[in-house]
């Protein structure tokens, strides 16, 4: 099902941000905000992922 893709996805993406030290700097929201836009936008890159 798509969400379960998206789950997945963002699933990865966060866990991927723990791993970069770069990322200790934004509040957690905001980690987990851009990773629902990426992961929107990664599942359909033709519509807008906002």
């Amino acid at each position: 099902s798509p969400n379960l893709l998206l789950e997945f996805l963002c699933n990865f993406l966060a866990e991927l941000s723990l791993l970069e030290y770069g990322c200790l700097e934004f509040l957690p929201s905001q980690i987990a905000a851009s990773i629902l836009f990426v992961a929107r936008f990664i599942i359909n890159p033709k519509t807008h992922p906002w």
